[in-house]
């Protein structure tokens, strides 16, 4: 995560610390902001393959494979 995110622990499980939150390490499902982390994951590994991205569409880009020409990627 590009933020540091903390969580409340859920009930029935017990710390041991007084303060019952944690700091999350990576992006989990189902918070605001995993989308959007994984979007950039994404296309940042689609741009060191060699893949650009549409100005028309953010989630179509397409990539020059050497042998089967022009790939469109849609996510």
């Amino acid at each position: 995560m590009n933020k540091e995110m903390y969580i409340n622990l859920p009930e029935g499980v017990e710390s041991g610390e007084p303060p019952d939150v944690r700091r999350l390490n990576l992006s989990l499902y189902g918070t605001k902001k995993a989308g959007r982390l994984w979007g950039i994951q994404l296309n940042e590994a689609l741009e060191q393959m060699g893949a650009t991205r549409s100005t028309v569409d953010p989630c179509l880009n397409e990539w020059h494979h050497p042998v089967h020409g022009r790939v469109f990627i849609l996510v």
